[in-house]
């Protein structure tokens, strides 16, 4: 095993969750990648955290993705449904409804 493998343990290590850069790092994929299908709405491997600006992964999903369940990981798997592609972020509930209001263009700079 070569000394950065992505074991089962130094991804838990990560906290609950992680960047795209080191998602892809995970996965053997380029980060650039990862972002364009999350920016695309493409990407269903995980769930996606927006917090602001910054992407975070769960790195539970990660796991969950890699490993079969074991008796660590039985019964807390996430529901199917949400390990969807669709982000959302705090103020996309603020009202009563249960789907995230669309984000207003922003219109080019006239400069």
């Amino acid at each position: 095993m070569t000394e950065d493998a992505w074991t089962r343990e130094r991804i838990e290590a990560e906290g609950p969750i992680t960047d795209v850069p080191t998602t892809a790092a995970i996965l053997r994929a380029s980060a650039w990648s990862v972002y364009e299908e999350i920016r695309r709405g493409t990407w269903t491997l995980t769930r996606v955290l927006r917090i602001g600006r910054k992407i975070k992964i769960p790195t539970h999903d990660l796991i969950a993705l890699l490993y079969a369940p074991d008796k660590r990981t039985a019964g807390t798997q996430p529901p199917a449904d949400a390990t969807t592609s669709e982000t959302t972020t705090r103020s996309d509930f603020d009202d009563d409804s249960t789907r995230p209001r669309p984000r207003p263009a922003v219109a080019p700079s006239g400069r």
